[in-house]
């Protein structure tokens, strides 16, 4: 969660594969912030809130990857 608290960041399966998702508390304005056929999980959010780093299985293994919270591609960390 960002330092303010108004927004969330989880993983869901909603769109057949696990994916990065950040909505309001509330659960409204829910976006996607990854896509591909990679599994995606474990969101955490950066200090400052401008990232949200998590796992994911792109390239075959786990790898440490981040991307914008308010969406962009992803890059890896990792």
């Amino acid at each position: 969660m960002p330092p303010d608290g108004s927004r969330v960041a989880y993983a869901s399966h909603q769109t057949g594969v696990s994916k990065i998702w950040a909505a309001n508390v509330d659960g409204s304005n829910a976006v996607a912030l990854t896509d591909g056929p990679a599994q995606d999980f474990w969101p955490v959010w950066s200090n400052d809130a401008r990232w949200i780093a998590f796992g994911s299985l792109r390239g075959g293994h786990p790898q440490l990857w981040k991307v914008p919270s308010g969406g962009g591609p992803a890059m890896p960390i990792t």
